[in-house]
């Protein structure tokens, strides 16, 4: 690895045309000066929120939906309002190599995701990226304001097919895309159906075997899952009735001895005592570390970070 970071720009040319522009960002250059990696005008803009990375490779899903930025104002800057779905167009996937910028358009079925899980090379032209999907329409749906006030008092838990942990694996050689879904051994609704993947990131862009994530199923029923990509029978979920996790993060154990080797942590709400909580899990077997009750309540949070190394002079 390298202490390097690679994302991306979605910019306009001079006649209006949407263009993405890859960035590489260096320690000796700094966020303000980045070097263009490369860049491609996509077949059709879409609402990318993540992609993946491997040993030589960068690769985006472009699916069929989009934001429309006339309808920003109409929808008084409420940005899911503006989210549209086309029907009978496929994701498009787009594979920028990281030391030549050349890039390779395949496409694939339709099919929406937030997040990337991790993605790694099998062989010189095969690539593996597994991803949490979504239905498309639980952009707009699920944010709705009544019922997130009011969800169901008793769940089903039903697994819904448009939210599964998929792979897909990407012929470089002939083009071909193909996509599975995990066995689910354990007969858990959580464990297929998760989102905000975290891993061990020692394993960022190489094979891995462990996958943690959230799972909220009927708004208030949230567990904390850890699938096991090569033994599904050894999946794992931390659950409790009327407890509220948010997004999680997965510290290794320094010199660990092992992938899974280290601690999960979250912010919890506990709702019979109505308190938040910080949580430390063990991440070889989902058992509670540490529960430590804190002096005010926190909001649910997403996407933080913690950089040991960063030093900054505020």
């Amino acid at each position: 690895g390298t202490d390097n970071s690679i994302n991306y720009q979605s910019r306009l040319d001079l006649t209006g045309n949407s263009y993405i522009e890859v960035n590489r960002f260096t320690p000796e250059g700094g966020f303000e000066n980045p070097e263009t990696l490369t860049t491609f005008y996509p077949v059709k803009t879409a609402m990318v929120h993540s992609f993946s990375i491997t040993e030589d490779y960068l690769i985006f899903f472009f699916y069929p939906i989009d934001v429309n930025p006339m309808e920003m104002f109409s929808s008084n800057f409420h940005i899911f309002e503006a989210v549209h779905w086309t029907d009978g167009l496929d994701t498009d996937i787009y594979i920028v190599g990281l030391k030549d910028g050349k890039v390779q358009h395949l496409t694939t079925e339709a099919m929406y995701s937030l997040h990337h899980a991790n993605a790694y090379q099998t062989s010189k032209d095969e690539i593996v990226v597994d991803m949490c999907e979504q239905g498309h329409y639980a952009l707009k749906d699920y944010l709705i304001r009544e019922k997130l006030f009011n969800p169901p008092e008793t769940s089903n838990m039903e697994y819904i097919p448009d939210y599964a942990f998929a792979r897909h694996k990407i012929n470089l050689a002939t083009g071909e895309t193909k996509k599975t879904v995990f066995i689910n051994k354990i007969n858990s609704v959580f464990v297929n159906m998760f989102d905000y993947p975290m891993i061990n990131e020692q394993y960022r862009g190489r094979e891995y075997c462990y996958v943690y994530g959230t799972s909220m199923v009927d708004y208030s029923r949230t567990a904390i899952i850890k699938k096991n990509l090569c033994n599904p029978t050894e999946d794992k979920f931390w659950y409790k009735e009327n407890h509220y996790l948010s997004e999680i993060w997965f510290f290794p154990t320094p010199e660990g001895k092992s992938e899974d080797d280290g601690v999960i942590m979250t912010i919890a709400f506990d709702g019979e005592k109505k308190q938040s909580y910080l949580l430390l899990l063990d991440g070889f077997n989902l058992e509670t570390v540490a529960i430590a009750y804190l002096p005010y309540n926190v909001p649910w949070t997403a996407h933080g970070m913690h950089f040991p190394e960063a030093q900054y002079d505020f």
